[in-house]
């Protein structure tokens, strides 16, 4: 199903992901959290065949095309293509991935909290009867939630 990569194939993933990943994470439904977390790495739609060659190579995600967008400035942006993940399998398996091939950017900061996220929702299940454990889950979550936003803040060097 997924494919763990050559080691020249994953250090190459994993310094594109430094400056072109996006780990993200949302949670619904207050206070009976439900989480959605997501990877996503983009390119500009001209460079779509190499997302999907990550695809291919890895065996997750699905490489979408974006329209252009415009800024408040009133540039418009090229269009772009974005390989994402949102099965938890998937994620686990990048968890996995960038462990062996760990990131080195600030964006390690952000992995470091999405895989905590990661691990808590592929070891429990939120679906049926509501529980003070599952609470317990949401909170540790919003928690963890809260810490990856940090973590994503600009910090200007002295």
């Amino acid at each position: 199903m997924y494919t763990m990569p050559s080691d020249e194939f994953g250090y190459w993933f994993s310094g594109l992901v430094d400056g072109e990943g996006c780990f993200t994470a949302t949670l619904s439904g207050k206070p009976r959290y439900i989480p959605r977390l997501h990877f996503d790495v983009g390119l500009r739609e001209d460079d779509i065949e190499v997302l999907r060659s990550i695809q291919r190579t890895l065996g997750v995600g699905s490489v979408y095309r974006g329209n252009p967008q415009r800024n408040s400035q009133g540039y418009t942006s090229k269009a772009k293509a974005s390989l994402k993940t949102t099965r938890t399998a998937e994620n686990v398996f990048l968890v996995d991935l960038f462990h062996r091939f760990p990131l080195r950017s600030k964006k390690k900061e952000v992995f470091d909290v999405w895989a905590e996220m990661i691990g808590l929702i592929a070891d429990h299940e939120f679906r049926g009867r509501w529980t003070t454990e599952k609470q317990g889950l949401a909170d540790r979550l919003y928690e963890l939630l809260v810490e990856l936003r940090r973590a994503r803040q600009f910090r200007p060097v002295e």
